[in-house]
């Protein structure tokens, strides 16, 4: 999905990751469009704050949830002491993604 929301933003991206990478059978593609394509893990806060603060905090709360091993009631392993809490996170997720879809009809 962020790829998609930042399809409109290429100039920006090619700014930004000039140069090229090399693809398959020595094929070399532009960095952005490589970016673009693949929105490696790495870059998403970074991606995402191209977009403006609603998508960095979404990208930020997926990140942490992505993350997930597992309730810690200590908290130190991971900031869920239960799967309720982390239920809703991804509860606030899905929705904050559903409004996200609604504006791209």
């Amino acid at each position: 999905m962020l790829g998609a929301m930042l399809a409109d933003k290429v100039a920006e991206l090619e700014r930004l990751y000039p140069g090229s990478v090399g693809i398959r059978e020595g094929r070399r593609v532009k960095k952005a469009y490589w970016i673009l394509a693949l929105v490696p893990t790495t870059l998403m806060k970074e991606l995402s704050q191209l977009l403006g603060r609603e998508a960095t905090l979404a990208t930020s709360l997926a990140l942490q949830i992505h993350q997930y091993n597992g309730p810690d009631r200590e908290g130190v392993l991971s900031p869920y002491r239960n799967e309720e809490s982390a239920k809703r996170d991804v509860q606030i997720l899905i929705d904050i993604v559903k409004e996200f879809l609604s504006r791209y009809k």
